[in-house]
């Protein structure tokens, strides 16, 4: 209940703090003084005294007017001695001193309330209450969820209290205090940070660390989860703290433009600088630009620059609408190497040029073979006007993925959309048709026959797509998207670039949309360059990364052992040219043709198997694994290849190693020497395919397969045993061994009733018994699922859609012929 009195309070001027008592006419300065001085000296009988501090005993109820009241309750009522002492300090930092070792040791923490500050002629008085004193009266205007520890309030008033007087003259701080705790706990979690926790900060940010390694200094002296506050320290502490005390979030200014320029401004008269080029906003329409190369991917770009560059753009990495650009290079595995970072304001022309300049200071004789971006154009113009030059080699290749994302939009979205889905997968089987072609006499034929015979001939909205194709992707530009333009490109896509930007935003930037210019120039500087220089390193060195082409290659590797089993697959046409039968049995396909472009990859190729070492720089193959899955790949024809004609790059350098030699005319009989060599060779390896042979070899050579694999372990379990001083095994018993295994083969298919002849045409009925290949791949699976849910309508009806299409291009090869 509120006090009663007669006494009011009569200002000395409009508008005038000071005022009298209507009383006694006392003048005070302040309204409080005179509440107080009301308060104390004109109650009327009646009035009651004000009583707000609740008992934190257990189911009472009863208020106290001040501290010493409640202390005295506490004693009579409930049996709690809480003492009160009193402390002389020589100054108020001495005292504040003990506070903060006191909070610390405690686990608690004491606020100002209770009184606040007040002010007298000869003295001031400052009263500290514990933080868990008081009770929490939520403000928000809708219920909403609280924390899962609930409020550090208990709803009542603990005793503990902290009340000192300061001698204005002489300085000495007197305190009187209880600092007996009642009505909670004492535990960290509901504890601020302590005073002297925050003093450690404070040094650490003045010594100039880091968020991460103040944490982590903090952290190894806060070891202690029950009782040290500084254990569940943040990087969000760190960072406040850095704000309130003036450092300014430990970047150079609060200003994020103003920051980067000071951060450039380090490395003005540095020759390694990792900034090239930097244009500051200086006027309201000026555009912001920077670029960033450190001297490891300075030194990477002149390594690898002359085989792909890709570059592409990515969003949401600033605060800002700035665009991040990442120019990147292969590495010898095949994995993508960024070489340089951008940051621009729009993908335009204009902004490219400045940065490809600067960056052509760095790089005079920059000449990649490839140059591959999105379907944009305005990367490979500004490229071509600033290395453009009578050596120039570069060829512009588009990103198969960004194209037929294009042409999907279009077809499905966009403005020139096909109405119905059977017409939508005609135009798909076409487009691919078109960029598959890897003859470009044959693509302009076909080019000119689907896009002004069939489309010409369809529906209104097929017109309409043909009038978009042939505005963006005329015959002109076919070298830019067809495969007759990039046969002897590493790569088909750009989706080594977006993982990248995918590893970026999630490891890096933790998701996060909205960061600042200069947390992103020291990432690009420190973190991102030296992640990725370890990769490469732990790749190709230390070689405890497989990276996905080499699994391809082994997976390929295993695949070949059909061929290797069934040797009449592979035609020889000359002697750097092969014909490998497909293993496709549901429909007639051509066989594929596999080249040899040289002996042995000359640059140091990291891309090639680990069981045989070819490489995909070395063959050349139609079928569309090698160009189309992932870029450059040995497949399976090329393996079998490579293995028959004994073509591998180790053959011939190791004297004890087992020498097979190359076939210079091919097989008489399945039952030839030199072809079971090396199938015995193929089996005995360390590879394990679980590829079944073909029908005429299902029986008795199944059955001598596994003879064979027994004796070779029994082989290797005696070669363990007999080895010689050095280490070696005896090369005598090691022929013996695998003649033996040859005699099991040669036994095993002179049994066989029909035996098939060398490069004979393929029986396709007996193909078909063949038990189909293990597949691999998810998305295949997939594909199977689906296939296997289509009724028999729909699958009769892609089957009359394939039939008609090539019927169409039949015809017009006739036509053309004729």
């Amino acid at each position: 209940m509120s006090s009663v009195t007669t006494a009011t309070f009569i200002p000395s001027s409009e508008g005038s703090l000071e005022g009298k008592c209507s009383i006694c006419d006392i003048i005070y300065k302040t309204r409080q003084s005179f509440n107080h001085h009301r308060r104390t000296k004109h109650l009327t009988e009646t009035a009651e005294i004000k009583k707000g501090l609740l008992c934190p005993g257990q189911k009472c109820d009863s208020e106290c007017a001040n501290y010493e009241e409640l202390i005295e309750h506490l004693k009579s009522e409930h049996g709690i001695d809480c003492a009160v002492e009193t402390r002389n300090f020589d100054g108020l930092p001495q005292c504040n001193d003990w506070i903060a070792s006191l909070e610390l040791e405690t686990n608690c923490s004491f606020v100002n309330g209770g009184g606040g500050v007040k002010q007298g002629k000869d003295s001031t008085r400052l009263y500290k209450r514990c933080s868990r004193s008081g009770r929490y009266t939520s403000t928000a205007e809708s219920s909403k969820n609280t924390r899962k520890k609930g409020t550090r309030k208990i709803q009542a008033h603990c005793p503990a209290y902290i009340r000192l007087n300061v001698d204005k003259n002489s300085g000495i701080v007197s305190a009187k205090m209880c600092l007996t705790h009642v009505g909670h706990e004492t535990s960290v979690k509901y504890i601020d940070l302590p005073k002297l926790l925050k003093n450690d900060i404070a040094r650490l940010l003045n010594d100039g660390h880091d968020n991460k390694t103040i944490v982590s200094k903090l952290h190894a002296a806060n070891s202690d989860p029950t009782k040290d506050r500084g254990y569940y320290l943040t990087e969000k502490h760190v960072d406040y703290y850095r704000k309130k005390l003036g450092f300014a979030s430990g970047r150079p200014d609060l200003d994020d433009h103003v920051a980067v320029d000071l951060i450039v401004k380090q490395y003005e008269n540095d020759d390694n600088s990792p900034v090239f080029f930097y244009k500051p906003i200086v006027a309201s329409d000026d555009k912001f630009a920077l670029g960033l190369q450190t001297t490891g991917q300075r030194r990477l770009l002149d390594e690898l620059g002359s085989n792909v560059i890709s570059i592409d753009t990515t969003h949401n990495t600033t605060r800002y609408k700035y665009l991040l650009c990442t120019l990147m290079v292969l590495d010898e595995a095949g994995g993508g190497q960024p070489a340089a970072e951008f940051f621009i304001e729009s993908e335009s022309e204009s902004d490219l040029l400045p940065l490809f300049q600067a960056l052509k200071l760095r790089h005079p004789s920059l000449n990649p073979a490839y140059f591959m971006s999105d379907c944009a154009s305005a990367f490979w113009n500004a490229w071509q006007k600033v290395f453009d030059g009578p050596e120039m080699r570069t060829k512009r290749i588009m990103c198969d993925w960004h194209i037929w994302r294009a042409w999907n939009g279009q077809m499905q979205n966009g403005k020139n959309k096909i109405s119905t889905a059977k017409q939508r997968r005609v135009v798909r089987k076409c487009l691919a048709a078109l960029m598959n072609e890897d003859d470009e006499a044959e693509f302009r034929r076909k080019y000119d026959n689907i896009v002004n015979d069939l489309w010409i001939a369809g529906e209104e909205s097929v017109k309409k797509f043909r009038e978009y194709f042939l505005r963006y992707y005329p015959a002109s530009t076919a070298h830019d998207w067809a495969r007759f333009g990039r046969l002897h490109s590493d790569i088909a896509t750009n989706m080594h670039l977006e993982a990248y930007h995918r590893v970026l935003k999630q490891r890096f930037l933790n998701r996060n949309y909205r960061n600042r210019l200069d947390v992103l120039l020291s990432l690009f500087i420190d973190d991102v360059p030296l992640f990725y220089e370890r990769r490469r390193c732990r790749v190709t060195v230390m070689e405890e990364i497989v990276t996905s082409r080499q699994q391809l290659a082994n997976r390929d590797h295993d695949a070949a052992l059909y061929y290797i089993l069934n040797p009449t697959e592979i035609r020889i046409v000359d002697e750097d040219h092969w014909q490998v039968e497909s293993r496709r049995t549901d429909v007639e396909k051509e066989p594929y043709d596999i080249r040899r472009l040289q002996k042995k990859c000359p640059s140091e190729c990291q891309m090639f198997c680990r069981v045989c070492n070819v490489c995909p720089h070395m063959y050349t193959c139609t079928c569309f694994k090698n160009t189309h899955e992932s870029g450059r790949i040995a497949c399976a024809h090329i393996h079998a290849v490579h293995y028959m004609v004994g073509a591998s790059a180790d053959d011939g350098e190791d004297d004890d190693d087992i020498i097979i030699a190359q076939l210079p005319e091919p097989p008489v009989d399945s039952t030839d020497e030199s072809v079971l060599d090396r199938t015995i060779e193929f089996v005995s390896s360390e590879t394990d395919a679980e590829v079944p042979p073909s029908s005429s070899t299902q029986g008795s050579l199944k059955d001598a397969i596994a003879e064979a694999a027994h004796l070779k372990d029994q082989l290797q379990t005696w070669l363990r045993r007999h080895e010689n001083a050095d280490g070696s095994a005896s090369a005598e018993s090691m022929v013996a061994a695998f003649k033996q295994m040859k005699d099991i083969f040669i036994e095993a298919t002179a049994q066989d009733e029909s035996p098939a002849q060398a490069f004979e045409p393929i029986d396709k009925s007996r193909r078909r018994k063949m038990s189909p290949q293990r597949r691999l791949s998810s998305f295949q699976q997939r594909s199977k699922k689906r296939a296997k849910a289509m009724t028999e309508e729909e699958i009769a009806e892609r089957r009359e859609e394939n039939e008609q299409l090539e019927r169409f291009l039949e015809l017009q090869e006739d036509a053309d012929f004729v």
